[in-house]
């Protein structure tokens, strides 16, 4: 399972882009915390998936 790295394989700032992008896509806020935990696509869409869910 490839996972997005904040280490070597990505630079922070487009990681961070990508989270910045998600938040706006889908009016949400993703706590930095959260953030940290993600690592995986699939790990992104199920929290989105979950915050929708939530704010129903």
């Amino acid at each position: 399972m490839k996972t997005w790295e904040r280490s070597r394989t990505r630079k922070p700032n487009e990681v961070a882009g990508l989270f910045t992008a998600l938040e706006k896509e889908f009016g949400v806020d993703i706590p930095d915390a959260e953030q940290e935990r993600i690592t995986t696509v699939g790990q992104a869409i199920a929290y989105l998936k979950a915050e929708e869910a939530g704010s129903e």
